[in-house]
């Protein structure tokens, strides 16, 4: 069982984590409605996800989501915590024999008691503002690679996450996917979420070229 968060506790907190070379020693804590926008590239990115997730983990150190730290979880505490957190990646990790429509529900079709209808209504309205009519019917394999980034963003904002992990987006993602996001990524932010923006570009561009999130703090991994 997963024990519940502490009051105004940091969402993430990491505590002389060690193991990764471009990660060593470093304490971090970022709380809810806080934005930390970070300079990385694409592998540090999803290294770092991996670790925010508890899917990698450390050498020595502690992660802690939500006042939980994901070492000694059983499997079922780890899957309900690690629901929690919402991750935007190149991966995405779609399950093939499903469609992209089932793929985006599935996730909280799990882990919440909100009916199928209405979370189908709530995605569609999410749609809309990320460049898509519609969510696509078509397998992920069939489905072109920017409607593929659109929903994935909408399985990723869809709820109440407590953090959410944004690894860089493809330079030439049309405007109104990737603005799309961001207004989503700050919705998110605002409604209590703390955010983390990976950015493969140095720390001032990063902040500059996302202003409408206007991060608290900007961090760079070494290359």
């Amino acid at each position: 069982m997963v024990t519940p968060s502490v009051p105004h506790a940091p969402v993430l907190r990491m505590v002389a984590v060690r193991g990764l070379p471009w990660f060593g020693g470093a304490e971090l804590s970022v709380h809810g409605n806080q934005c930390l926008a970070i300079a990385a590239t694409a592998g540090c990115a999803e290294h770092f996800g991996d670790l925010v997730q508890g899917l990698r983990a450390p050498a020595a150190g502690a992660v802690e989501v939500c006042g939980v730290d994901w070492r000694g979880l059983s499997a079922h505490a780890a899957y309900a915590l690690r629901g929690k957190v919402r991750r935007l990646a190149p991966s995405m990790d779609w399950i093939q024999n499903l469609n992209v429509d089932e793929n985006v529900l599935l996730p909280m079709l799990d882990l919440s008691s909100v009916p199928e209808r209405e979370l189908r209504a709530r995605a569609e309205t999410m749609a809309q503002r990320v460049g898509l009519d519609a969510i696509p019917c078509s397998r992920p394999h069939d489905t072109a690679r920017d409607d593929l980034w659109a929903s994935a963003a909408i399985r990723t904002f869809l709820g109440e996450p407590a953090l959410v992990v944004v690894e860089p987006l493809p330079r030439d993602l049309p405007a109104p996917v990737r603005s799309g996001i961001v207004a989503l990524a700050g919705e998110a932010r605002a409604n209590g979420a703390a955010l983390l923006w990976l950015d493969g570009r140095e720390p001032d561009l990063a902040c500059d070229g996302h202003g409408e999130l206007r991060p608290d703090t900007v961090l760079e991994f070494p290359r």
